[in-house]
């Protein structure tokens, strides 16, 4: 068994041989000097006596090859008799003894040197092996200018593409690699793989162990690289590859419903849509929503909803819906909206709706009670229920009227202020006490106030939410608003006129819900307001006036303005009618004729 003297000093002869090579590559200066250079380099590898190949880059992987095993052997055993020796002073001395370095840390010039050889090796040695399409052009790779010219690509070699992956596998695995180098050519390790794996021309033998290296690696790298290295790995094929594109989906499928592999894929897919690319980030909702080809949808659901499901995987005759709604099952999906990360709710309020657009006549009554349902539902969860009530009226499209009632009356409901509760009665042991302390009732209601004020601020949220969602569907209704336009005008003119504490930021909230509110109906119907709310334009236009004149809040005036203008240019438009052009000229001269005779 070699010494810890021994391994070391063939890990400084490996690195050094390696060094020298690198450097001689960087040290060509003249592109007509590149052939002879680059033959010079390799010829002086001293890595390999057992080499009898004529061609140079042949003879550069083969002793390249040894050298990587060789390194990664030596690395290996001398990481493990390290941790031996420190385990054994540790013991010796009877305490944890203090930190010491690895005995066989690399330097930074030591990884930047194993860096360029393992993308020269990379480039000269197995991208040619591999299919023409498979992999980023080699002109791409940026390495350096030698490299693109002394590439040529060869007939494709079993074993030969089998030992070169063994060995760069187990130099990139070493651990003060692995962070380093293996992020970085996890996509192209996994391309060569699953193109090694699909290829028959290189015989079944070869195929089962480039399919055993690639599962081992996908094992050992997290799930996000993983999926986002395959995703990289098929966005980089140029070629017409349809074996090689398959078993990368059926990779990706079957990643897919592993444990966290659907909030791993969301969390891949959304890092390449920008923030706010709102209609993106709905077209991932959607793709997640679609079970995956060759994939069970009993096995799918269970990876996308990790409680029970809300839907039973049943035919799509509306049987599993009249269940779950029976058993009270549609709480599991309500849980979701108290989640804090945001693609998790967003992604409920999105199921919610889609629900919705499937089975409307049960699911829109059901999510209009428990927006209303104040008992059994915090406010936060109400405010997310408000939005999923909006997307379902989105949804709905030509038959939203059908179901306006149910929208507009269940967001009058919540706009409505909650009355406060009763004081309860003091019991007797906390009067006793007051009597003794009178300060203790101060101190108690000190204790209260911060939590009745985020209560409000949380209630205030709620209504504007509810004013604002009220006036998208509203503009969504057009005529089909008649029959409550009155009770929604009423409704924004008792807040108008009766919420009047502009000290409270959750009253300046709900103002300016209202006044939008208004702005937005008057708006939408411009000339038809004269027809569907005759009695309602004088009490509006004085609301609006005073409104604009005296509240404090520039918002609130900035959408009375709005209004007022618009308001002003129905009336204009309905006294003054304006004449064509054509019959004003026209009636004009008839005039100069009567005049004239």
């Amino acid at each position: 068994m070699a010494t810890m003297t021994e391994l070391l000093q063939s890990q400084r002869d490996l690195l050094g041989t390696i060094r020298t090579f690198v450097d001689a590559l960087r040290d060509i200066k003249k592109e007509k000097d590149v052939d002879v250079s680059v033959r010079q380099a390799i010829t002086a590898l001293p890595l390999s006596a057992s080499s009898e190949t004529t061609s140079a880059l042949d003879r550069f992987r083969v002793e390249m090859t040894h050298a990587f095993v060789t390194l990664s052997r030596v690395v290996r055993a001398i990481d493990a008799l390290d941790q031996r020796q420190s385990s054994q002073s540790a013991v010796a001395r009877g305490r944890e003894s203090r930190p010491v370095a690895p005995a066989g840390l690399l330097s930074l010039r030591d990884l930047s040197v194993l860096q360029a050889a393992t993308e020269v090796f990379f480039c000269w040695s197995i991208h040619p092996m591999v299919a023409r399409g498979t992999l980023l052009p080699v002109d791409r790779r940026r390495p350096t200018k030698t490299l693109a010219k002394a590439t040529n690509h060869r007939e494709q070699q079993g074993s030969a593409l089998l030992s070169s992956m063994n060995a760069l596998l187990g130099l990139l695995q070493l651990p003060p690699l692995a962070p380093i180098l293996l992020p970085g050519y996890a996509a192209d390790v996994l391309a060569v793989l699953v193109a090694g794996e699909t290829d028959e021309s290189l015989g079944l033998t070869v195929q089962g162990s480039l399919a055993s290296q690639r599962e081992a690696l996908m094992n050992a790298l997290p799930l996000r690289l993983t999926l986002a290295s395959l995703r990289a790995a098929l966005g980089q094929s140029t070629a017409p590859l349809p074996a090689f594109k398959r078993r990368c989906g059926q990779l990706l499928s079957q990643l897919l419903i592993r444990e966290g592999g659907v909030q791993a894929t969301i969390e891949v897919l959304l890092a390449a849509v920008d923030e706010g690319n709102t209609q993106a980030r709905q077209q991932v909702v959607t793709l997640i929503c679609q079970c995956p080809a060759g994939v069970q949808a009993e096995a799918y659901s269970a990876a996308l909803f990790p409680q029970e499901s809300v839907i039973d995987t049943t035919a799509s005759t509306g049987e599993g819906l009249h269940t779950s709604t029976e058993d009270d099952d549609d709480d599991d999906m309500l849980t979701f909206l108290e989640d804090a990360e945001s693609y998790v709710f967003l992604a409920a309020v999105q199921g919610l709706s889609t629900l919705a657009q499937a089975h409307p006549d049960i699911a829109i009554p059901k999510l209009v009670d428990a927006l209303r349902d104040s008992s059994n539902h915090s406010l936060e969860r109400r405010i997310k229920l408000s939005e999923a009530l909006l997307f379902t009226a989105r949804r709905c499209g030509d038959t939203l009227p059908k179901y306006a009632k149910l929208f507009v009356y269940a967001y009058l409901d919540c706009i409505r202020p909650a009355t406060r509760p009763p004081a309860r009665q003091k019991s007797a042991r906390v009067a006793l006490i007051q009597e003794v302390d009178p300060d203790s009732e101060r101190s108690l209601a000190c204790q209260s106030a911060p939590q009745d004020n985020q209560d409000a601020v949380v209630s205030a949220t709620l209504r504007a939410s509810c004013l604002s969602n009220l006036a998208e569907v509203s503009a969504m209704l057009g005529w089909g608003l008649a029959p409550y336009a009155t009770d929604v005008m009423t409704c924004a003119f008792g807040v108008l006129q009766l919420e009047l504490d502009m000290a409270d930021a959750g009253v300046v909230a709900v103002r300016r819900g209202a006044v939008f509110l208004l702005k937005y109906m008057v708006q939408l119907m411009g000339y038809k307001l004269l027809d569907v709310l005759p009695e309602q334009v004088r009490p509006m236009y004085h609301t609006l006036k005073h409104v604009e004149r005296v509240d404090k809040d520039n918002v609130v005036r900035f959408h009375a303005r709005s209004a007022l203008e618009v308001l002003d240019d129905v009336m204009r438009s309905e006294l003054l009618p304006r004449v064509p052009s054509d019959e004003a000229v026209g009636g004009a001269l008839k005039m100069l004729r009567i005049v004239k005779h």
